[in-house]
C-alpha cells in the first residue's frame, strides 16, 4: 500500500516538472549530487586545497646559523638583506616591486677591524644570474646611507667564535622593479625569479675609511598576501659565475664579488583558476557541438542564441575586468565563433537540403 502510494507522489512530481521519464530524474540526482560533493570538499578541504598558498618569510640569518654547517661561518663579515616583494598587479600596468625592509650586518667578534661608521654606497639588483636571461636594475634611494655604530644590536654564539650583529635602518626609498609576468597566458603566467642583490659598502673609524667591499648579501625576504597570486620563496646560497659581471647599473664594480645569494620567488595562480577555466573551456565548445545535433529550427535559434551571449561573456566571466591587453581566452574566444560559424553553415546546408527533398 505505502509503495502505491510512493509510486503515485512520485508520478505526481514528475508529471509536475514536466519530467517524462525516469533517465531524467537520474541526470538530476547525478548533478545535485555533484553539486554537494563539491561544496563538501570545499568545507572539509577548501582551504588547503583550494586556498592561497604563501610562505610568508625565508629563513634568515638565524635560522641559517642554526646548521652548524652553514656557509656563512666561514665568512668573517657578511651583509643580509631583507626584502619585501610585492606580487604583480593583474592589470600589468604596474611591474612588481621589491622594498628593503631591513639591512644586518654581521662580523666575527676575534680580529674584528675597528669601526664606528658603516656607509651603504649602492645596491644593484640582477635577476636570473644562472639562467640564459639576465636582467639588471639597481635601488632606488636616499644612497649612500650612513650609519653611526655605538655597540653591537645582537651577539651570536656559534661553534667558531662570537659573530656580533648591526640592524641599519634602510634608506629611504629603497626599492627597485623585477620582471612582470605574460599575462597573455593568464591564467597560466606562473614565473620564478632569481633576485641577487650587489651591496657596497664602506666601514670608517672617525673620518678614515677602513675598508670598502662588494659583495653579494644574504638575500632574504617575503612576499605581500594577494588573492591573484600564490607565492613560494627559497634561498639560494653560495654560487659563482664562470664569467665576471663588470660594473653594475649604481656603478659597483661587481667583479670583486666571487659568490652570490639569491631570493628564489616563484609566482603562481591560485589552483581554482588553473583547474576551473579548462571545464569552462570544454563546456562552451562541447554546447557548440551539440547545436549540431539540433533539426528543429526554433530549438536551434534558441540555442544559437543561448551560444553567442556564452562566447560574449567568457571574458567577462574568465578574465578580471581590470586586464585590459589581450589574452589565450580571446583567442578561444575567436576560435568558438569560428565554431559556431561552422556549426551555423552546417545548419544552414540541412535546412537547404530538406526543403528541396520536400520540393521533390
Amino acid at each position: 500500500m505505502q509503495s502505491g502510494a510512493f509510486n503515485k507522489e512520485k508520478s505526481l512530481i514528475m508529471k509536475k516538472f514536466q519530467i517524462t521519464s525516469p533517465s531524467k530524474l537520474t541526470h538530476f540526482w547525478i548533478v545535485i549530487g555533484f553539486g554537494l560533493f563539491f561544496l563538501l570538499i570545499t568545507l572539509v578541504a577548501g582551504d588547503s586545497f583550494f586556498g592561497q598558498s604563501t610562505s610568508n618569510h625565508t629563513e634568515n640569518a638565524f635560522s641559517i646559523f642554526s646548521n652548524i654547517n652553514s656557509s656563512l661561518y666561514d665568512k668573517s663579515s657578511f651583509f643580509e638583506v631583507d626584502l619585501e616583494v610585492e606580487p604583480p598587479s593583474i592589470s600589468n600596468t604596474n611591474r612588481p616591486k621589491i622594498k628593503i625592509q631591513r639591512l644586518s650586518y654581521f662580523i666575527k667578534e676575534s680580529g674584528a677591524p675597528e669601526f664606528n661608521k658603516i656607509c651603504i654606497n649602492a645596491i644593484d639588483v640582477l635577476e636570473n644570474l644562472r639562467g640564459n636571461v639576465r636582467s639588471f636594475n639597481f635601488f632606488s634611494g636616499n644612497f649612500p646611507a650612513c650609519y653611526d655604530i655605538t655597540k653591537a644590536d645582537m651577539t651570536m654564539k656559534s661553534p667558531h667564535g662570537t659573530i656580533l650583529g648591526y640592524y641599519l635602518r634602510p634608506p629611504e626609498n629603497a626599492q627597485s622593479d623585477i620582471s612582470s609576468p605574460n599575462i597573455f597566458w593568464y591564467p597560466y603566467d606562473s614565473y620564478r625569479v632569481e633576485i641577487t642583490t650587489i651591496l657596497e659598502y664602506t666601514l670608517f673609524k672617525d673620518s678614515s675609511i677602513v675598508t670598502t667591499t662588494t659583495i653579494s648579501p644574504l638575500t632574504v625576504g617575503g612576499a605581500s598576501e594577494t588573492s591573484e597570486w600564490d607565492t613560494s620563496l627559497d634561498v639560494v646560497q653560495d654560487f659563482s659565475l664562470d664569467n665576471p659581471l663588470g660594473f653594475g647599473w649604481a656603478g659597483v664594480d661587481m667583479e670583486q664579488v666571487e659568490n652570490f645569494s639569491a631570493l628564489s620567488v616563484n609566482f603562481s595562480r591560485p589552483i581554482l583558476y588553473v583547474v576551473v577555466y579548462p571545464i569552462a573551456l570544454l563546456a562552451m565548445l562541447f554546447f557548440i557541438g551539440m547545436l549540431t545535433f539540433v533539426d528543429s529550427l526554433d530549438n536551434f535559434l534558441q540555442g544559437a542564441v543561448a551560444v553567442l551571449f556564452g562566447i560574449f561573456g567568457l571574458r567577462e566571466t574568465l578574465i578580471p575586468s581590470n586586464i585590459g591587453t589581450r589574452t589565450i581566452i580571446d583567442i578561444f574566444s575567436i576560435g568558438f565563433y569560428l565554431c559556431f560559424a561552422i556549426v551555423l553553415i552546417q545548419f544552414a546546408s540541412k535546412i537547404l537540403a530538406k526543403r528541396q527533398q520536400e520540393k521533390k
